[in-house]
């Protein structure tokens, strides 16, 4: 009887403990393959790019350009989906005189590669230094939502940009992972995003969006973040704001003008 109160009760755990770790990917990602002939349809003029920043990795792009182009933004999206979906974020950025850059992660969309967090770091750079070759640094603007926001604030804490901006940022993924699954060991995780220890090597202003109603990153891990904050880094706040409705906010339509158009 004591067996089966102690040892049942461990072993599933043990078994669960095993099966994050193995499946875990699954449970972080949820890419949309798209073949390789697919043609993206958007209404706003762009084109499409290929970069390959290692071997058997190729990572797809849309270069969204703007009239009279102050500058690009670059883009890195959310945890599920493909660029036909994500493509139509560009218009925000566009409409203020923005070339957006927006590219899909390893096995979503058309690109391909094994997915692993230093590489998703080594792609974001790879291009990062492609659009060097275009832009100066001045006019670079590192962007991240979601998932991307981890990925983001790593490559400006390693270059120069003129500004990063994250959209619904988390603290960290032990932080994250923490705050939903407080029974689950973090030594089981193989991503961190530990944008927690990139933030302070970012010399570029930093501006943040969060929603107080964020139902899948908490809304104060911006809270947390903030407290890493330069002096001129800004945490904007968007009252009953979700985690995918930001964009249908007046306030943050206007606070994204007013930092990219100064």
């Amino acid at each position: 009887m004591l067996y089966w109160i102690i040892g049942l009760p461990a072993a599933v755990y043990i078994v669960i403990c095993i099966l994050v770790y193995f499946y875990q990917e699954k449970m972080m990602f949820y890419p949309e393959k798209l073949p390789a002939n697919f043609h993206y349809n958007f209404s706003l003029p762009f084109a499409e790019l290929n970069y390959e920043p290692g071997n058997d990795v190729l990572i797809n792009a849309l270069l969204f350009k703007a009239d009279h182009s102050k500058g690009v933004v670059f883009y890195s999206h959310g945890n599920a989906g493909n660029l036909q979906g994500w493509g139509s974020v560009a218009g925000e950025f566009t409409s203020l005189g923005f070339d957006a850059l927006i590219y899909d992660y390893r096995t979503f969309g058309k690109s391909k590669g094994k997915l692993n967090e230093q590489g998703l770091y080594n792609d974001a750079e790879y291009i990062y230094n492609e659009l060097k070759k275009e832009y100066s640094e001045d006019q670079i603007i590192v962007y991240g939502r979601s998932i991307g926001t981890g990925i983001a604030a790593h490559v400006a804490s390693r270059n120069n940009p003129r500004m990063l901006i994250l959209e619904t940022p988390f603290f960290s993924g032990k932080d994250l992972a923490s705050h939903y699954y407080p029974w689950l060991p973090t030594l089981l995780l193989k991503y961190n995003f530990r944008t927690d220890l990139f933030l302070p090597s970012v010399k570029c202003p930093v501006y943040l969006f969060h929603g107080t109603d964020d139902e899948i990153v908490y809304y104060e891990s911006s809270i947390k973040l903030s407290k890493l904050f330069k002096k001129d880094d800004k945490l904007f706040t968007i009252e009953g704001g979700h985690h995918n409705d930001l964009s249908n906010f007046a306030e943050y339509k206007e606070k994204l003008k007013e930092i990219l158009v100064k």
